[in-house]
């Protein structure tokens, strides 16, 4: 079970963009927002591994919901990584996609 979640898991997030700052005429960045929280019975460092984990699976997922479901899995790159006070983590990725997205 945790060897297939890890592999979705590694499937859906795919390795990261590089990208000029200036866009493309007709390219549209869309960015999407995942927090991810630290598990109770963990601390210190494995804690907050595991809350930006959370937070990049859940940034990479509203990203592919934002973009039409499951069959699409975009390329993406990191935008953001920003730890809080109470130990969550809050990532922001974005893609670049040519065609006027419909946002959900």
């Amino acid at each position: 079970m945790i060897a297939s979640v890890l592999i979705l898991l590694a499937t859906v997030c795919g390795p990261p963009l590089h990208w000029p700052a200036s866009q493309s005429p007709g390219f549209t960045v869309v960015q999407a927002k995942g927090i991810g929280l630290p598990p109770p019975g963990k601390s210190g460092v494995q804690a907050r591994l595991m809350a930006q984990r959370a937070a990049e699976v859940n940034a990479v997922r509203n990203l592919t919901r934002m973009l039409g479901g499951p069959a699409t899995r975009p390329s993406f790159r990191y935008v953001s990584r920003t730890s809080r006070p109470d130990g969550s983590v809050e990532v922001v990725v974005e893609t670049r996609v040519y065609r006027k997205v419909p946002v959900r």
